[in-house]
């Protein structure tokens, strides 16, 4: 049991380590990503788990909210995200390009719905809810960061520990529900993963 958890743990931090490395480099100095190589920005960690969780998650392969070429990634209420994105935008991510948006927190359901990611920050954590609601019947990946949001209907939460370490948490019938694959290898690295009526 101990040995496969420290196989996850260790599985997280590779899972994330490539991406975020890439986002590092073009955002800090260079004294500042040498220092980063142990302990992560927060914003930077969740910048690059959000586009690497795309190379491990499957759309609907129809109508408007299938994966295109150039995935959109909205972002509610996380500048410092949006940012981190921003200025990685000259790397290559898994091939294709992102479109990185800021969306706000009351924008409409259209606009909404025209992301396949969804970043739901924990500035915006009373509005969830509402916003998952929103969104149901859409293929729409939603990742927040905070407590509560999985059971509110959210598909992936993201966790970062005092020490900077990344993990995540899935909820994987919210996904199904939606339309969205999730893939194996990912869900083996998810801390917990909810499925059916948990």
């Amino acid at each position: 049991m101990l040995n496969n958890r420290l196989a996850r743990k260790n599985g997280v931090r590779y899972f994330a380590t490539a991406l975020v490395m890439a986002l590092v480099s073009v955002y800090l100095t260079p004294v500042q990503a040498m220092q980063a190589e142990d302990e992560y920005e927060p914003h930077v960690v969740k910048a690059g788990l959000i586009a690497r969780f795309l190379l491990y998650t499957s759309w609907p392969q129809h109508g408007s909210e299938s994966l295109s070429d150039t995935p959109v990634i909205g972002i509610i209420g996380a500048e410092n995200v949006e940012l981190a994105f921003a200025a990685a935008m000259g790397e290559q991510i898994a091939i294709k390009a992102l479109e990185v948006r800021h969306v706000d927190v009351d924008a409409p359901i259209d606009e909404l719905a025209s992301c396949q990611v969804l970043f739901i920050s924990s500035s915006v954590s009373s509005a969830h809810s509402r916003l998952l609601r929103s969104l149901a019947g859409h293929a729409v990946l939603t990742i927040g960061d905070h407590e509560g949001f999985l059971e509110a209907g959210g598909m992936i939460n993201i966790l970062i520990t005092e020490e900077g370490r990344p993990g995540f948490e899935v909820n994987i019938r919210a996904a199904r529900q939606a339309g969205i694959g999730i893939r194996a290898g990912m869900l083996r690295l998810a801390v917990r993963v909810i499925q059916n009526g948990e």
